[in-house]
């Protein structure tokens, strides 16, 4: 309404409007829209024509249009297995070139092999002795015998792989200081053992399966064998002191007793316990 009344406006106040560009047959003329090109004549990101030519399929579509110093998820493929596979390489390689762990850095393997006669024979010796030892204290306790029953089948695939001498040396040292950690019943220096090698799996994957069983038996140990034997260590250290007090409670309470007695009946004269006469042969008390 508004805009017949301002196109009605231009009629009263002047000339006509002129009329709009018309074309062929009569239809308003629209101008050409430009074509978007890419590199080398190729239609940009939704694909086109290549050279030129109006109407031709790209023969590689994208839907993204790359941007130079942008990578993200949905990057091509090529960007993916090219540029980041550089990157990925170089971390990679550092990675390779650390140790695992401060402790492996730090421990001279051939040096703890060498101080032991027999390795193999060294951690064979500390192992057994522990299961032995766990398995005493779990015989009774059916969920904890199942568990160190797997553990023992694990260890089992240490026995077959330290038969053949699979096991590499750097593993077969720390072996050696859990069989020292065994033996010495130290249960601190058996978990930091216990821990490097979990990490050194991730690196020896063949040695994962058995590792675990190590580390298994180590938290057995501890919570078996060193706990239990502390613990029924330390009643022993209390109990003079324990009856001591116990006798200090009761001789009070007898002599008040005793005071509270007099108190009520002061002129006479407590009863004394009877004692027995031997009479021909024969008990007889006071009559």
């Amino acid at each position: 309404m508004y805009g017949q009344q301002g196109q009605q406006g231009q009629y009263y106040s002047g000339a006509p409007p002129p009329p709009p560009p018309t074309g062929q047959g009569g239809q308003w003329a629209v101008p050409p829209q430009p074509t978007p090109t890419g590199q080398g004549g190729q239609w940009g990101e939704l694909g086109g024509a290549s050279g030129g030519g109006a109407g031709a399929p790209s023969q590689q579509p994208t839907y993204q249009g790359y941007v130079k110093g942008l990578h993200g998820w949905n990057d091509p493929p090529s960007l993916i297995g090219g540029l980041g596979a550089t990157q990925r390489g170089t971390a990679r390689k550092a990675a390779a070139a650390t140790p695992t762990t401060a402790s492996t850095a730090t421990l001279d393997a051939d040096a703890l092999l060498a101080s032991v006669d027999n390795p193999v024979s060294h951690v064979l010796v500390a192992l057994t002795a522990a299961m032995d030892l766990v398995k005493q204290a779990v015989i009774t306790d059916i969920v904890q015998r199942k568990m160190l029953d797997d553990t023992d089948r694990r260890l089992d695939e240490l026995l077959e792989r330290l038969a053949v001498q699979a096991v590499p040396d750097i593993l077969l040292a720390h072996l050696i200081l859990l069989a020292n950690a065994f033996t010495a019943k130290n249960p601190a220096a058996a978990k930091k053992t216990a821990m490097t090698l979990t990490l050194m799996s991730t690196e020896h994957h063949e040695d994962a399966h058995w590792i675990v069983g190590a580390k298994r038996l180590v938290d057995m140990f501890d919570r078996f064998v060193v706990n239990v034997n502390n613990s029924q260590q330390q009643p022993q250290t209390f109990q003079p002191q324990f009856q001591q007090l116990q006798q200090n409670q009761v001789q009070p309470q007898n002599n008040q007793y005793r005071q509270f007695q007099q108190q009520q009946y002061p002129s006479q004269q407590l009863p004394q316990p009877q004692q027995q006469q031997q009479f021909n042969g024969a008990p007889r008390g006071n009559y």
